[in-house]
């Protein structure tokens, strides 16, 4: 086990007072936001395998997020998830992340717009 899972392990006991982030995600499938509402799972749109887990750590920062995860288990990928703030990321247990691309990037305003590929491998 890689020290950044055992570190997100722990924050993530601390959080929830559970031990694993995808037995809860495992529990809530159904739901978009798991855990807590800082914390959003992105799942791939054809085989349903959770492929991301986001932590946003800061919600009121003038950033709206779009992101899509490339799935490397059946090299489909994600629904766009839509979030606001600036966040932290992990791959799930059945992938690893390989990249984070900003896509496309706009600042309207003084809110800055970005769009996010995270491609991912089987592991």
């Amino acid at each position: 086990m890689s020290d950044n899972r055992v570190a997100w392990d722990v924050i993530n006991e601390e959080i929830t007072g559970h031990r694993s982030v995808d037995d809860e995600i495992a529990d809530h499938r159904e739901k978009e936001w798991v855990d807590h509402p800082g914390e959003l799972t992105v799942f791939c749109s054809n085989c349903d395998e959770p492929l991301v887990v986001i932590l946003i750590t800061r919600p009121d920062a003038p950033v709206h997020n779009e992101l899509v995860a490339t799935c490397g288990l059946c090299d489909d990928k994600s629904f766009v998830k839509k979030f606001d703030g600036l966040f932290a990321i992990r791959a799930s247990d059945k992938v690893s992340m390989q990249d984070m691309k900003i896509v496309k990037l706009e600042e309207t305003d003084n809110i800055i717009t970005q769009t996010v590929l995270i491609p991912t491998k089987a592991r």
